[in-house]
């Protein structure tokens, strides 16, 4: 999602352009398709298969990683959701509690989120001393953090 809203962005494309349902970029087709594979159990469990049976680490932790976030995701998105079974199916649930939305719970579903980021940040802080390590965890939070302010502060 980054990648595709800094493309936009640098096409000079604002967020009138990328939001807006149903015309807005974000529910263009070629958007849609890229986060269906993009949050795809399907692939995920194909790429974890593949990186067990040639025991590549860094592929494992990464295909896991993916898949305890749509594991995470599924049931928390409303109108936006993805196709997690894609490419064998195009159903999207459609959860009544939303990560963003206030009028279904995005409030709650965000303060959790939040609880559980920091408590992991302090976990993996505590784990890993190197600075390269503490650096990545303060860029992941940064990026974290990032999405909600900038909504909050752009799109109140």
């Amino acid at each position: 999602m980054f990648v595709m809203v800094a493309w936009a962005w640098a096409i000079g494309l604002g967020d009138a352009d990328l939001w807006p349902m149903p015309n807005g970029l974000y529910w263009d087709a070629t958007w849609q398709a890229w986060k269906n594979a993009t949050h795809s159990l399907p692939i995920y469990a194909a790429v974890l298969a593949a990186a067990l049976w040639l025991r590549v680490d860094w592929l494992k932790v990464f295909a896991s990683a993916a898949l305890l976030h749509i594991a995470f995701d599924f049931p928390v998105h409303r109108e936006d959701g993805h196709a997690h079974l894609w490419p064998f199916s195009g159903w999207k649930f459609i959860s009544p509690v939303s990560y963003w939305d206030v009028n279904h719970y995005g409030a709650i579903v965000a303060a959790i989120e939040l609880a559980i980021v920091v408590i992991m940040i302090v976990v993996l802080w505590r784990r890993y001393s190197s600075w390269w390590g503490r650096a990545a965890l303060g860029a992941s939070f940064l990026a974290y953090a990032g999405v909600p302010a900038y909504f909050i502060f752009f799109h109140h």
